[in-house]
């Protein structure tokens, strides 16, 4: 039978296929990055009135290449918010097409916002194939080492690949596939020693069936606070490949071995090949998992409230950008209200917009002329703040600060 993660890892390599096949000089201007983002969190993320216990870092989850966070995650972040962790998952760079560095920004400015919204001194990440490079890359260049507990790679693409598509794939819009070509002038940067500071901790998990990150053996990192494990070591029989690693159970017992112990994992942990339990060292017990992060604060009686957490906005060929929010509140009641973009005093588009409590809700909002002109002036993005007031005018959200670009 053909496990999700199958079906995923065949659709991600059709894509790459596609993608050479349109880097053919007479269609060169094909852009992979017009394939929409969807933008919906995984089941268990992105609660931001979520408490992390003391032993419990916030995780944030990275996805990879072409992914996005709603097929990457569905199977990992349930596990690990019954773990105790606070979860929290983001799309970013166009489904990871954009410039690693560029993305970069973006994850920075989520884990900002993750740290800042939970009170936590540090976050862990996990991340997927250009997630797991994504997230060494950002924790060293954009100030967040003191922050950091640990990274977990998942088939990561810390020294590139020797894929043959990877640098024609550029040409069709994936600028990320370039950067992790081997030899490419940005994985020279971000392997500068020390590739894996001993400051934080940092677990790779590989498979010798991925074709994608080749070799696998060169997804391993140097360092003295580095581990890898190599699925097949310990268990000859698992199938798992690059992009079904995701929902491969015994890949995902090795991620939540390493965050719930002190330290990066331990490749000579008992591993149980059926996936059924995680690792665990000889004659250490798992952490007690039972207990769930401190719940978030209850709303005030019949009070909602709609907050925004897109923070970079892409406006598409239609004049239109999505916005992500949530309604908090009572059960069965509803945030209808008014959103603006602005820039300064000018109003760039408003839309009125009605969406249940729980749960997040992509919206679409349409640019006026004038942010479209403001935009074509600009070199490149223009900072923008989104504010939602209920429909009456009463204020119930801050106002929130975002990027916005041209797709």
């Amino acid at each position: 039978m053909r496990t999700p993660g199958r079906a995923l890892a065949v659709a991600a390599l059709g894509a790459a296929a596609l993608a050479s096949a349109l880097a053919a000089p007479a269609v060169a201007t094909a852009q992979i990055q017009a394939v929409p983002v969807l933008g919906v969190a995984p089941p268990g993320t992105n609660d931001f009135g979520c408490r992390p216990r003391e032993d419990r870092p916030p995780i944030v989850l990275v996805h990879g290449t072409f992914l996005d966070m709603t097929t990457s995650w569905q199977a990992l972040a349930p596990l690990l918010r019954r773990d105790g962790f606070c979860v929290f998952a983001l799309d970013y760079g166009r489904r990871g097409t954009d410039p690693v560095d560029r993305s970069a920004d973006e994850l920075a400015a989520f884990t900002r916002r993750v740290l800042d919204a939970t009170g936590a001194p540090k976050v862990s990440f996990v991340g997927h194939s250009q997630g797991g490079l994504l997230a060494r890359w950002t924790v060293r260049s954009r100030g967040l080492l003191d922050r950091t507990e640990e990274i977990v790679g998942l088939a990561p693409s810390h020294h590139g690949t020797t894929q043959v598509l990877a640098g024609p794939l550029s040409r069709v819009g994936c600028l990320s596939c370039a950067d992790q070509a081997v030899g490419s002038p940005f994985l020279a940067r971000a392997n500068a020693a020390p590739e894996a500071p001993a400051e934080i901790d940092h677990t790779v998990i590989s498979t010798r069936n991925d074709v994608v990150v080749t070799p696998p053996s060169s997804q391993a990192l140097d360092g003295p606070t580095a581990t890898a494990v190599m699925l097949q070591d310990r268990c000859p029989g698992d199938l798992a490949e690059h992009v079904s690693i995701l929902y491969d159970p015994v890949a995902l017992g090795w991620v939540r071995h390493a965050l719930l112990r002190d330290g990066p994992a331990d490749p000579a942990a008992i591993v149980d090949c059926t996936g059924a339990t995680p690792p665990r060292s000889p004659g250490v017990a798992l952490p007690d998992a039972s207990e769930d992060p401190a719940p978030s604060p209850a709303p005030e009686p019949r009070a909602v409230r709609l907050s925004v957490l897109s923070d970079v906005l892409r406006l598409s060929r239609a004049s239109t950008v999505g916005l992500l929010v949530r309604c908090d509140g009572p059960e069965g009641a509803r945030c209808v209200s008014l959103v603006r973009l602005r820039r300064g005093a000018r109003a760039l588009g408003t839309v009125r917009i009605s969406v249940p409590v729980g749960g997040d809700r992509l919206v679409r909002l349409r640019v006026t002329k004038e942010g479209r002109a403001l935009l074509r002036s600009a070199d490149g993005a223009v900072r923008v703040t989104v504010r939602a007031t209920t429909a009456d005018g009463d204020p119930r959200v801050a106002t929130h600060a975002a990027t916005l670009q041209r797709s």
